[in-house]
């Protein structure tokens, strides 16, 4: 191994263990983790000399949420310190994301970037399978036991999943590391049993499939995972099978809600009840309330108590749907702002010339779309920083290679 090789490989180690750090530490804490991005951000600023120049692929971004911010303290109706900066580090999170993306990978190649998303997802689905190993009497727990003991999974679990099958595999030809690397994370995303990690899965295979240029070989892989899935999930306990498949079953209900509320119905349609709740507050709202939200610090009453955190709650500080919680805190005109950024994002992503990321990025753009339904989507603490920081990055990157064409031309 020469020494431009050894050098490689140990960049290539720092800056996963850079992107690991901060992208654990998020999934973690928005809080901790929206601390290490300003720190990042200001140490480029400071000591890399960042050409202020170069966010100007982002400075409609920086206007929107500082927009979305405006509404809500214009609107402002709570006089706690403490909700209010919450809501404001909620809010500028996902630029905060978007700007660090774009540092951290502006002189990446997508390879390389490929190779750090394979690795990262490797790594944080590595821990959730040895609970299973060094405890394989998980499976007589319920559904909901295992869910809390292993969480849900990690988006990094899946996104590299669908690379190393249908878009880039450095595995190729070591083919024990290749066969390892797909086990672990089809592993992985199957035992998080989350309906939102099998969506956003079963979606990329076929986006991948219809946008890629060798259909016939990714539909044989395609059907492959999918028989191997149904096997491998064949293993696992009944009791656990069916509990996820009413959980499936139920899943639209349980994000549209119903008109008849009891104490079963809430618990089973937890995110379609607080929408609904959202819904009955908007409408009995004020025509400002209406335009311009509640503001920052405010709380959706749900009309009963529920424990979060070891405290009793009558009223909820954030939705898990992104949309409302939007539209709660900044109303119509946040509502619509917030709409114009995710189709800003797709429109990006669109324009990126290197055929593989510019589909890579419209897919991760869709996945934040549809996880703002569910999971809150751009504020999200573990998808957002991932899927945006990836945007930011391949946006940039984009944006540095039109400048270079400019020149020589």
């Amino acid at each position: 191994m020469n020494l431009s090789i050894k050098y490689s490989t140990l960049y290539f180690i720092v800056d996963l263990i850079i992107f690991l750090t901060v992208y654990l530490s998020s999934a973690k804490s928005l809080y901790l983790g929206s601390l290490l991005l300003l720190i990042y951000i200001f140490y480029f600023i400071i000591f890399k000399h960042v050409n202020f120049k170069d966010f100007k692929p982002y400075l409609v971004f920086i206007f929107e949420f500082f927009i979305l911010i405006f509404l809500g303290i214009i609107s402002l109706n709570s006089s706690n310190t403490h909700d209010i900066l919450r809501d404001a580090i909620y809010f500028i999170y996902p630029l905060l994301c978007i700007i660090y993306g774009s540092l951290f990978f502006k002189k990446m190649s997508i390879q390389k970037i490929f190779n750090l998303i394979i690795f990262s997802g490797i790594f944080v689905s590595i821990t959730p399978l040895l609970s299973f190993v060094r405890n394989p009497m998980l499976f007589q727990d319920s559904l909901r036991e295992i869910r809390i003991d292993n969480g849900n999974g990690y988006i990094a679990s899946i996104i590299a999943l669908i690379i190393l099958l249908l878009i880039y595999n450095p595995f190729k030809i070591k083919k024990v590391t290749n066969f390892f690397s797909i086990f672990v994370l089809l592993c992985a995303l199957l035992l998080s049993f989350s309906r939102t990690s099998y969506i956003v899965g079963i979606l990329g295979l076929f986006f991948f499939y219809f946008v890629s240029k060798n259909k016939i070989k990714n539909l044989n892989t395609i059907f492959i995972l999918l028989i191997f899935s149904t096997f491998a999930l064949s293993f696992v306990p009944k009791e656990i099978i069916n509990d996820f498949t009413i959980k499936i079953l139920n899943g639209v209900n349980e994000v549209k809600g119903s008109q008849l509320w009891d104490w079963q119905s809430i618990n089973e349609n937890w995110r379609g009840y607080e929408n609904f709740k959202a819904v009955q507050l908007f409408k009995n709202s004020s025509i400002f309330n209406k335009i311009f939200g509640f503001g920052l610090g405010s709380y959706l009453p749900i009309d009963l108590e529920i424990l979060l955190s070891g405290k009793y709650y009558s009223a909820i500080p954030l939705l898990h749907n992104e949309y409302f919680t939007v539209l709660l805190k900044t109303g119509i005109v946040g509502l619509m702002l917030n709409i114009v950024i995710h189709i800003q994002l797709l429109y990006k992503s669109y324009k990126i010339k290197d055929h593989y990321a510019k589909w890579f990025a419209i897919f991760l753009t869709i996945v934040l779309s549809f996880e703002g339904v569910i999971v809150r989507g751009v504020f999200n603490p573990e998808a957002g920083l991932f899927c945006l920081s990836l945007l930011g990055g391949l946006i940039s990157i984009d944006h540095d290679e039109r400048k270079n064409d400019v020149r020589i031309e």
